[in-house]
């Protein structure tokens, strides 16, 4: 939850559109079977599509164990949103691959 709120808080926008994060399990990696891999989904909202974006560049700039696998958007309507138009329900999913014998794997630098 920290990470996600800091990313939010450098792409300029409140900690508080972090709505959720929840840990999905792990499960042995069909690519290396000696590494495990982990998965979560981080839910952020209300955002707008160019928040999304920074969001997500500084995501990407400055998490390297956390990659986000696929991103499913849900437009939110006005009258439950504070009257806001434009805005989403983004829902990240989110995976990291590590070794029980390591860390988390740094996906930046492959190992």
């Amino acid at each position: 939850m920290q990470i996600a709120q800091r990313a939010a808080r450098d792409a300029a926008l409140t900690p508080t559109v972090v709505r959720e994060v929840t840990p999905l399990g792990e499960r042995a990696s069909t690519a290396d079977s000696s590494l495990t891999n982990q998965s979560a989904r981080l839910v952020v909202e209300p955002i707008s599509i160019q928040e999304l974006g920074t969001f997500l560049r500084i995501w990407v700039s400055s998490q390297r164990v956390w990659s986000v696998q696929r991103l499913d958007l849900s437009a939110i309507n006005a009258a439950g949103n504070q009257g806001r138009t434009g805005d989403y329900r983004a829902v990240l999913s989110l995976s990291a691959e590590y070794s029980k014998d390591q860390n988390v794997k740094d996906r930046s630098r492959g190992q």
